[in-house]
């Protein structure tokens, strides 16, 4: 272990009012701030009062946050005891010199930037996680629960700043610590809690704004400056700002944690690094506006308006805000209809195709599954053995034929991202769905995949498409969506390029259009892994089926479309 020797107790010791401070408010215990909304009345509350707590139970509630999405229910009830009883959390991702790895036993590395150094009992680790069969690859970034009470791993002499003192950050040495991992490799990433909890900062931001202000004005009033008009138009202006973005703040809170952000988590996203950015610039005009109203007397190091303006100063500066600003302009005013699309219809989770050929999978989904393969990941259901799209071949009898076609889907699903373990293979009678006496086992197959896959959104044919084996896929994705509550959505296929007036047999329906984008390259190889259904394998069939250029075309550069429907 580097740090070896005894750490200063100075720092501790003045931070020691603020552990306590937050101790007997009760600010600890999860039940204080249950709610988005209570939750951002607290951290604006505490920011008041003192930048460093709210920093220190900002970081605490995230803490909580990403053990409740995805710890196991000991290491949550674990967490709740100790929070209750008045332990602090940190959550700690950025790393120092020798960045961190997890190898599945103990930690390598240190970190920077830790807060709560001698206050927090645990910390949730960021660290990369080493490839088994080769340590030096990467296979993710796994989220690791430590104890960070060894003063002898401390590092505090690391932060030598004006701001934030009182935090207790520095640097932390996990070389060798073991730990319990949480959740599965890259889950600190997904949304909404990554970006999309960025809400928490712009709530504890508002409140040292809230604070610098109301220290300000104590200044002024007792020089008796305060009701001085030069006084109130520069700093009314700010109460404003700030009012009006606590009402943005709440928003953005409450369309994060609550079914919306689920549903949209890009857009909750969107809507909380916006409350940062705006969080950001006014903190930087309120402490403008101080030093001009209170002057050069809060430059002295014991001044409480200084003092807060130094915290707020720092705090403001730990957030990447060009790169935050370039991602709402692009979605503001550039968008990405793929990927926002893609999180809308999915929520966020793995896609769940049910396809009844062999190639409808990437005629209807294969934008959709690029783009989901490239992210929580995708499943297809095939629902038949795709044997009777050649009928009479002396050299492709069907059971050659459908081993040939699972083999086409397995390829497709490779150009897409996917593998052949992404495939659940029903092997029904092509074209005689409509004769099985039981679907039962068919219905159940779809219902376990989503199960397995933590599916939220079904994708199958539109009951339109003139075909049995579509007819019956889609009689399936309802029954399984009524019995599971997955959204249900369906896809066009030869509907849509026999019948152009069948969206008016479809009923009440939510319409959404996904434009391949940049996934329409890998759209058009998978159909193209396909080569049976091109004409390009068997010659010799009595009755055979080929899909024209015209039709291959329509689907390669036409956006995807999708129905919302209710099961029924």
């Amino acid at each position: 272990m580097r740090h070896i020797r005894p750490v200063p107790s100075m720092r501790v010791e003045r931070c020691a009012p603020i552990l306590a401070d937050l101790r007997d408010g009760a600010w600890l215990a999860p039940e204080t701030w249950a709610t988005p909304r209570a939750l951002h009345a607290v951290l604006r509350q505490v920011a008041a009062r003192d930048l460093s707590a709210g920093r220190l139970l900002e970081g605490h509630a995230n803490a909580h946050r990403l053990i409740r999405a995805h710890g196991t229910p000991a290491q949550l009830a674990e967490a709740l005891a100790a929070m209750r009883d008045g332990q602090l959390y940190g959550v700690w991702a950025a790393d120092g010199d020798r960045p961190v790895s997890w190898d599945g036993r103990t930690l390598s590395g240190a970190k920077s930037f830790a807060s709560g150094l001698g206050m927090a009992r645990r910390a949730i680790v960021a660290a990369r996680l080493q490839d088994p069969a080769d340590p030096a690859r990467s296979a993710g970034r796994q989220l690791v629960i430590v104890d960070v009470d060894d003063t002898r791993r401390h590092r505090p002499e690391d932060w030598d700043v004006s701001g934030m003192g009182d935090s207790c950050s520095g640097g932390f040495d996990c070389t060798g610590l073991a730990g319990q991992p949480l959740g599965a490799p890259d889950v600190y990433t997904a949304e909404p809690q990554f970006i999309g909890g960025t809400w928490r900062i712009a709530a504890t931001t508002l409140g040292g704004v809230v604070g610098l202000l109301d220290r300000a004005r104590a200044a002024l009033g007792r020089r008796g400056h305060l009701e001085a008009d030069a006084q109130l138009l520069r700093l009314a202006p700010l109460g404003i700002r700030a009012l009006a973005a606590d009402a943005a703040i709440v928003r953005a809170a409450e369309f994060a944690e609550g079914p919306a952000g689920r549903a949209e988590p890009e857009r909750a996203a969107t809507l909380s690094i916006s409350t940062r950015l705006l969080m950001e610039e006014l903190g930087q005009d309120a402490i403008a506006a101080v030093e001009r109203s209170v002057g050069l007397g809060m430059f002295a190091l014991d001044d409480p308006v200084g003092r807060m303006a130094r915290d707020l100063a720092c705090y403001l500066r730990q957030a990447a805000r060009d790169a935050m600003t370039l991602r709402v302009g692009r979605d503001l005013f550039v968008g990405d209809d793929t990927a926002a699309s893609v999180a809308q219809l999915t929520g966020g989770a793995p896609a769940l195709v049910l396809a009844p050929h062999p190639d409808d999978e990437s005629l209807g989904c294969g934008a959709l599954l690029a783009a989901s393969f490239a992210g929580p990941g995708a499943h297809v259901i095939c629902l038949t053995d795709g044997g009777a799209s050649h009928l009479g071949s002396p050299t492709w009898p069907r059971e050659a034929l459908s081993a040939l076609r699972r083999r086409e889907l397995e390829d497709a699903l490779s150009q897409l991202g996917g593998g052949a373990g992404d495939l659940t293979w029903l092997g029904l009678p092509d074209a005689r769905t409509d004769t099985v006496a039981n679907l039962g086992p068919a219905l159940a197959g779809v219902i376990e995949a989503a199960r397995r896959t933590g599916a939220r959104s079904l994708f199958a044919p539109c009951e339109t498409d003139p075909h049995c084996d579509h007819e019956v896929a889609a009689s399936i994705a309802r029954a399984a969506a009524r019995m599971t509550g997955l959204r249900l959505f369906s896809y066009p296929v030869w509907s849509r390029w026999h019948d152009p007036g069948f969206r008016g047999r479809l009923g009440r329906v939510r319409e959404h259009r996904l434009d391949p984008g940049p996934w329409r390259a890998a759209k058009s190889a998978a159909i193209r892994c396909h080569h049976s259904q091109l004409g390009e394998v068997i010659r010799d069939a009595r009755e055979a089926f080929a899909m024209t250029p015209a039709f291959v075309e329509m689907f390669e550069t036409g956006p995807e479309i999708f129905f919302e429907r209710e099961p029924r």
